[in-house]
């Protein structure tokens, strides 16, 4: 990993080893120094989605999955599609997996009650973030939206 902000007129070849950077100067010189919190490599976690309906709509997805940097703000974007003669009021709830994720796991405003006309179709961007603090051993998140109607 490379901590590019580090800048000199000298040749600096710059290689990190755990939270240490070693410099190495065109003198020879070695010059060692703990790692600057710019240079740490940010976390990213793939978040995958998915949605089923209680209700006879076409609903999902339209990206199966984002990869974001922890503490972010990302988006996930569904479709809707209302398969009856009927207008219906809809919102979703939504589970996450592993059990790790649910606190670490956080949609930015509520997923919106929406009303469907007969056979109208939407889109919904559903923002959300993951928060830092998620466990070190959780390469990716599971996310599932249930659409149900508003009584």
């Amino acid at each position: 990993m490379r901590c590019s902000a580090l800048r000199s007129w000298h040749d600096v070849f710059v290689m990190r080893s755990r939270a240490t950077v070693l410099a190495v100067l065109s003198s020879w010189t070695v010059v060692s120094a703990p790692c600057p919190a710019w240079a740490e490599p940010r976390r990213e976690i793939n978040v995958h989605f998915r949605g089923m309906a209680t209700l006879p709509v076409d609903f999902g997805p339209q990206v199966l999955a984002v990869r974001t940097p922890l503490g972010e703000r990302a988006t996930g974007i569904f479709r809707v599609s209302n398969m009856t003669g009927s207008t219906l009021a809809v919102r979703a709830r939504f589970t996450t997996r592993p059990a790790v994720a649910r606190k670490a796991f956080e949609p930015v405003g509520a997923f919106p009650v929406t009303r469907l006309r007969p056979h109208e179709s939407r889109t919904l961007n559903v923002p959300f973030r993951v928060r830092t603090d998620l466990d070190a051993h959780t390469p990716e998140i599971y996310v599932e939206y249930v659409l149900e109607p508003v009584r």
